[in-house]
Parts: C-alpha cells; structure tokens; sequence
C-alpha cells in the first residue's frame, strides 16, 4: 500500500494486539482517534498533524510487510 490516500485501507495486526480496539483513521486534513469501548472520539483537523500521522502509518506498513517477507523466506527455507 502506498500513500494514505481517502479511499486507502490497509490492515495488519500483531498477534499481541488482537483485542485493541482503539481506531486511528486518516483522511485529508483531519485525524479520528476512537475508543470503542470508552465510548470516546475526537477528530483532529490539522494538516500537519494528519501529515505526521500518514508518515508514521507509511513507515509502520512498510516495516510490517518487510517481516511478512522476512517470515515467509525463513518458513519457505525452514526443512
């Protein structure tokens, strides 16, 4: 997945984070963070900020497939 973009959704999730169920959305300028089960959301319009936030989405992607691929050498090299 490339840039977040407004119609980009992308997924991974750790094993450890399975139940986390605060919500991070990008979308433009703005930033929704959300606790579910808090019952609690605030939305950020900021471009600055969404722009961080799309960087660090960007980098934490990019590491996550770096391991699938890295996991899936070391499963295809495994006897």
């Amino acid at each position: 997945m490339d840039a977040v973009g407004a119609h980009s959704r992308g997924e991974r999730v750790h094993p450890e984070a399975q139940n986390h169920t605060p919500e991070i959305n990008i979308y433009d300028n703005k930033v929704m963070i959300a606790s579910w089960r808090e019952k609690l959301g605030i939305i950020i319009e900021s471009s600055e900020i969404a722009d961080a936030m799309k960087k660090i989405y960007e980098l934490a992607w990019a590491e996550a497939k770096r391991l699938d691929g890295e996991a899936g050498k070391t499963i295809l090299e495994s006897p």
